[in-house]
């Protein structure tokens, strides 16, 4: 497991949630100064491989924001991409000049991206970028201080045979955080009421979460300091968004709690992305 250091930063931006991106060859395209996809401009893909938005994922060597930059910049030189810690959206800004930019389909959803840009010296996502959500309120952590890994669990089984002999196995070590969110305005919280398309809750579970997805903690938004879970505890979580969150105060749809259970594994493979 990699886990990083916190900062401790009293002037620090609320913090982030940013899940893995695992992306096969070929799949998120962007043709740039064409009249459309891959038709009459310089087509570029993103690597393939596995990836965070801000920090390099296990296996990898670079992040997803670095990767994109890298591949636009080779196409203009000193082109920088960069996505706001407070609304979620993706700018690209081109080296030089005035560009046009036409991503693919696939790369329009992930990247947050209309379908196709005019000649100008930036290009702004149009949606929140998928696989990262940015809550309007900082968590506390019901099992744990926010600056571990979170509490101890262990995968240890006792076997006792038939003669009353008795033995233990165990396995891997994990820790587990159980974050609680209080005062979540709605949009934050769901689907139907996003002010900016994929900046809710329910929109980062039903993207990545339910499947399982590996799970970066950031206390702080612009920071590279993390906590990486394996996966979310999926029993009774899916079911927590069915039936909550919870409204803090009854009748009144304004602010909402909801608890997230994380469990961090020893060792996390490579290929846990959506």
């Amino acid at each position: 497991m990699s886990t990083g250091s916190f900062t401790t930063s009293s002037s620090v931006t609320l913090g982030k949630f940013e899940a893995l991106h695992t992306v096969a060859a070929s799949t998120w395209g962007f043709t740039v100064d064409g009249d459309a996809f891959n038709t009459n401009g310089t087509t570029t893909y993103i690597d393939a491989g596995d990836y965070f938005w801000a920090t390099t994922a296990q296996g990898g060597s670079v992040s997803l924001l670095s990767n994109l930059q890298t591949k636009l910049a080779a196409i203009v030189a000193n082109t920088t991409v960069s996505i706001s810690a407070s609304t979620g959206l993706l700018t690209i800004t081109w080296g030089s000049g005035t560009r046009k930019l036409h991503p693919n389909a696939a790369a329009q959803t992930r990247f947050g991206l209309a379908s196709a840009y005019a000649a100008a010296a930036t290009a702004v996502g149009t949606a929140h970028v998928k696989g990262l959500y940015l809550p309007n309120v900082q968590p506390s952590d019901l099992s744990a201080s926010l600056l571990a890994t979170g509490g101890r669990r262990s995968d240890r089984v006792i076997t006792i045979a038939k003669s009353g002999a008795v033995w233990g196995t165990t396995y891997n070590k994990t820790y587990e955080n159980l974050f609680a969110f209080r005062g979540l305005v709605k949009r934050k919280v769901w689907t139907a009421d996003e002010a900016t398309t994929n900046e809710s809750l329910e929109t980062f579970w039903s993207d990545c979460l339910s499947v399982g997805c590996t799970l970066r903690w950031h206390r702080d938004a612009t920071s590279s300091s993390y906590t990486e879970w394996k996966d979310v505890l999926r029993e009774g979580l899916g079911q927590t968004v069915a039936t909550g969150p919870r409204r803090m105060v009854v009748g009144w749809d304004g602010l909402w709690d909801f608890e997230l259970p994380c469990v961090s594994y020893v060792h996390v493979a490579t290929g846990g992305g959506f």
